[in-house]
């Protein structure tokens, strides 16, 4: 029952989060949505991937 009930939680709280993102990308009139996955790091030799994606992870 309580792994049931974790799970069930688990799920409103990732289902609330992406809600909350689609609405903030919506309502600030962007495109598209970009991950870090989706950066393109060589066009910005200054950044490096393994710093930021460590960073963002933080």
């Amino acid at each position: 029952m309580d792994t049931y009930l974790a799970f069930l939680i688990g799920e409103e709280m990732k289902k609330e989060t992406e809600g909350s993102t689609k609405t903030k990308v919506v309502k600030r009139l962007l495109p598209y949505l970009e991950t870090i996955g989706d950066f393109d790091f060589p066009y910005q030799p200054g950044l490096k991937e393994k710093e930021v994606i460590k960073d963002s992870a933080a």
